[in-house]
């Protein structure tokens, strides 16, 4: 599974929200894949949640309108695991490492986090 480190030395394993993104745009739509994408950056960052347990996406995805017992099947499966593998695999051969990630207009890409100093100093 992939990882994300986080403030005070948290790591949250991200597959598995990922794939529930993905299973929410295919069921719900753009719109909603967006809401629960918020939702998953306000629980990992805001309420300390575990985003790679399959209890909490359960709720999430309920929460969301989306059912439970489906999104934990596509969430748990091969097929997802292997989409997500390859959108991950895309995006990184786009350069693309981490996020959040910005093209500016002159075409720079900053990928991953990086200090407010030096975005700013790239913007300028």
């Amino acid at each position: 599974m992939r990882s994300a480190t986080s403030i005070e030395g948290q790591s949250a394993a991200t597959l598995a929200s990922h794939s529930l993104i993905g299973f929410a745009a295919s069921e719900a739509g753009a719109d909603e894949a967006a809401h629960l994408t918020r939702a998953l950056y306000s629980a990992y960052f805001e309420d300390r949640q575990d985003i790679g347990d399959l209890t909490f996406l359960g709720t999430l995805a309920e929460s969301h309108g989306l059912s439970r017992d489906a999104a934990l099947a596509c969430i748990t499966s091969r097929d997802c695991f292997e989409m997500i593998i390859s959108t991950e695999q895309h995006w990184a051969a786009q350069g693309i490492a981490g996020v959040p990630a910005f093209v500016l207009p002159n075409e720079t890409l900053i990928s991953g986090a990086v200090s407010i100093g030096e975005l700013a100093n790239q913007l300028s």
